[in-house]
């Protein structure tokens, strides 16, 4: 047996499966009670203010922002007799719009910058626009005869340390921030919709019950109802669903030192190479294969987090070649030490796909007696990108699902334009906003 397979076994890697009916209770637990603050682990269930319900009519120009942890999309959705096209205005990182200002709001200088480049590459004609925010960090949402603004809520949760949230604290105001700008640019804002990346997931497809973002991070959404009316609503379920302690090994670790706690700690893209890093290092006095690439992995300091990404996870399962191509220490990786690291990535992802399987049923387990058939709208890069995700996650599902019960799933893809990528959760924002009419 190979010493990677010994290792994993050692540690009990697969203690997640033993304990699987137990974590389904769990997950079913925090979905019927999403929004009880006075649990101790609990979901959030932010409300949204946007329905469920598919609009009758669509804003003619939509402005559509992405705000993400790396880097900012704006588009524009144009609907002319019916039919939909959009215009990629660009793609910035957020870093290359940075202009060090003294005593300047970060968040304000941010939208203050942006503005300025939209103003740019705006037509002329477009003075007074309808705009969908997407943020991908938590939101709370209030309804406004300007539209759906959004203020900061759990700051302490944002994990993405970009530049602009520095000087942000709970209870500031987004949209204010937004308006300002594009009103010192005389552009005027006829209608703003801020919302959480997951929550657009759900509106990118019509009909759905569920959204689902399995990428840089995990998260779902939870629909609330009241007076008839569903709510979408967020609910931080990849940071709340707490895992550890019936899950963790000595090697799930974020970074060198940290017990992994949280679901979306064993799941997401930001996360799961930092825990292929630390089977690296803590195997490899067993796994002799890998004590040269462990001796490597040291020398690098704080940069052995970055080493790998999901990415490189992937190309060792399906294109070794590819994977050797961009790294330095290639006597490292003999044909012993790829096979290991191809059982820990293959592992990691197994568990990974499963897990968020389970989170996406937890995101309907609360409604499951209200009808027999659901729809889930998923903007997944890990389903999209790594085959045994895919099957995994899919195969996982269909498991959960009580008898009677169906689930369909839609794979929202991206919106390719000569110019760039519209995002999944762009396309929900332009449909969000025409609900607002």
């Amino acid at each position: 047996m190979s010493k990677a397979i010994e290792y994993i076994h050692d540690i009990d890697i697969y203690k997640y499966l033993d304990n699987f009916s137990e974590l389904k209770k769990k997950a079913i637990y925090l979905s019927n009670t999403a929004g009880n603050t006075d649990q101790k682990e609990a979901f959030y269930a932010h409300p949204s203010f946007i329905t469920t319900r598919n609009a009758s009519e669509h804003v003619k120009n939509c402005l559509v922002i992405d705000i993400g942890g790396t880097s900012t999309k704006v588009a524009i959705r144009t609907i002319n007799n019916n039919v939909i096209s959009w215009d990629f205005l660009f793609e910035t990182n957020n870093k290359d719009i940075y202009i060090e200002q003294d005593n300047t709001h970060s968040c304000k200088l941010f939208f203050k910058l942006l503005t300025k480049k939209i103003k740019e590459l705006l037509p002329l004609e477009l003075t007074s626009l309808s705009i969908g925010l997407v943020w991908s960090n938590s939101i709370k949402n209030e309804v406004t005869n300007r539209g759906i603004e959004g203020y900061v809520c759990n700051r302490n949760n944002y994990r993405k340390n970009e530049w602009f949230i520095k000087d942000l604290k709970d209870n500031d105001n987004v949209s204010e921030f937004l308006i300002e700008a594009f009103n010192n640019e005389s552009l005027s804002v006829k209608t703003i919709l801020i919302a959480n990346d997951t929550v657009l997931t759900l509106k990118a497809t019509k009909n759905a019950d569920s959204g689902m973002v399995a990428s840089t991070g995990l998260n779902t959404t939870i629909i609330k109802t009241d007076s008839n009316q569903s709510t979408i609503c967020n609910s931080e379920s990849g940071g709340t669903f707490l895992v550890g302690d019936i899950i963790a090994t000595k090697s799930d670790k974020i970074e060198s030192f940290k017990k992994a706690n949280t679901i979306e700690n064993y799941t997401s893209g930001l996360f799961l190479p930092q825990l292929f890093t630390n089977y690296i290092l803590d195997s490899a006095d067993k796994v002799s294969e890998l004590k040269d690439l462990k001796k490597y992995l040291s020398l690098l300091g704080d940069n052995i987090w970055s080493e790998y990404n999901t990415q490189d996870m992937a190309l060792i399962l399906y294109d070794k070649k590819s994977f050797l191509e961009n790294k330095p220490n290639k006597k490292d990786y003999n044909d012993d030490a790829l096979f290991a690291l191809e059982i820990f990535a293959q592992e990691l992802f197994i568990r990974s796909a499963k897990l968020t399987a389970l989170v996406t049923f937890s995101s309907i387990a609360n409604i499951l007696e209200s009808k027999d058939q659901f729809l889930i709208s998923i903007d997944s890069s890990l389903i999209r990108e790594v085959p045994i995700f895919k099957e995994e996650f899919a195969g996982q599902l269909a498991e959960l699902i009580p008898e009677g019960k169906r689930v369909d799933i839609v794979l929202v893809r991206p919106i390719q334009t000569k110019n760039g990528v519209v995002s999944v959760p762009m396309i929900g924002a332009s449909n969000a906003v025409d609900s607002l009419i």
